[in-house]
């Protein structure tokens, strides 16, 4: 049985979140230093650049929150 959408954004972005957790962990070695379809980027990257944007996301919501 699949489970039902997220409604609200909080759950939305927990179940995002734990999706790209469970893809990046399922990653072999093998597949971080191919080419992604960011030019000039590996998924290594890619990964990267996304987690320290959220990172950075979540400092600024919490100074100005």
């Amino acid at each position: 049985m699949k489970a039902a959408a997220p409604t609200g954004p909080a759950d939305r972005h927990a179940f995002d979140a734990a999706r790209f957790t469970e893809l990046v962990e399922s990653a072999g070695p093998g597949d971080w230093s191919p080419p992604s379809p960011v030019a000039e980027w590996t998924a290594l990257d890619i990964v990267a650049h996304l987690v320290e944007w959220s990172r950075g996301l979540r400092t600024l919501l919490h100074r100005t929150g």
